[in-house]
């Protein structure tokens, strides 16, 4: 009976302890984002968009041929709908490396599209895998 009281004391003591520890800080998973500097433009902006590679390791993003020009796609938003928009058009395509911790922006008129909602889509290779990222909703008013 002895040895179960003293048990239960220390369960007791290591419960009491453990609850007086500071509760563990979570932070969140460093990612790759593509954000527009505004969520609103009128026709005469400039929409400057950039790719923030959060994370530790070289990311790879698409871009046009002989240029520096990102390649994407523009998507609007038409009902519950993403439809795609050939606003843009590169000679060709090509793979450039974003190095950890790193920008890289690009500019798009806001007077090649029309009044509505939309989001810019852009291809990616993290961690080896083909990924499709999607930019913040931006409107065009």
């Amino acid at each position: 009976m002895k040895t179960f009281g003293i048990l239960t004391i220390l369960a007791i003591f290591v419960f009491a302890t453990a609850c007086n520890e500071e509760e563990e800080t979570i932070t969140p998973a460093k990612t790759v984002i593509l954000s527009t500097d505004n969520s609103t433009y009128i026709h005469i902006d400039d929409i400057v968009f950039t790719i923030y590679n959060e994370t530790s390791n070289s990311v790879n993003h698409g871009i046009c041929q002989n240029s520096f020009d990102f390649d994407y796609e523009i998507e609007k938003k038409e009902g519950n709908q993403w439809i795609s928009l050939d606003t843009i058009t590169c000679s060709g395509f090509a793979w450039t490396e974003l190095t950890a911790n790193s920008t890289n922006s690009d500019t798009l008129s806001a007077n090649l599209l029309d009044a509505g909602d939309y989001r810019i889509k852009m291809k990616f290779i993290i961690q080896s895998n083909n990924t499709a990222l999607y930019s913040n909703l931006f409107n065009i008013k």
